[in-house]
């Protein structure tokens, strides 16, 4: 499978918590959705300066910021099913996440489990067919 068929796969189901993703796909959407994420702050904090035009602007960059965060986390959740694993793991990621903001010692943790989910993303996917549907192409 080319990194084109990949980019095609992903956009045909961005936003679905159901099926599966495999390894190939993860790999390669979750650094491109990090890469447009941090851009999307980078711009968020550019536009903060409280003029309407940069008001409006920040509205936009926040809008995409966020899509691109349920992108990422419904990625992780189709990750989790590829390898057999209960999407509810990947909520504690998110519960860090939040607290991170506020919270030196809940950014450890959070930072802590995105390693080891990064981990659990390189585990091989089932060959079967699963409660979370078959195997997606590889």
């Amino acid at each position: 499978m080319t990194i084109l068929e990949t980019w095609h796969i992903f956009w045909e189901h961005p936003f679905s918590f159901s099926g599966r993703s495999s390894r190939k796909e993860f790999w390669i959407m979750f650094p491109l959705l990090c890469i447009f994420e941090g851009i999307c702050i980078m711009a968020i904090h550019a536009c903060s300066f409280g003029t309407p035009a940069e008001d409006f602007m920040l509205w936009i960059f926040v809008t995409f910021s966020v899509a691109i965060m349920i992108f990422i986390y419904a990625l992780f959740v189709r990750r989790f099913h590829d390898v057999g694993i209960n999407d509810k793991w990947i909520l504690l990621l998110f519960f860090f996440g939040i607290k991170a903001l506020y919270s030196a010692e809940m950014l450890i943790i959070s930072t802590i489990l995105l390693i080891i989910y990064l981990g659990i993303a390189t585990i091989a996917s089932q060959k079967k067919e699963n409660k979370y549907g078959k195997p997606p192409f590889i």
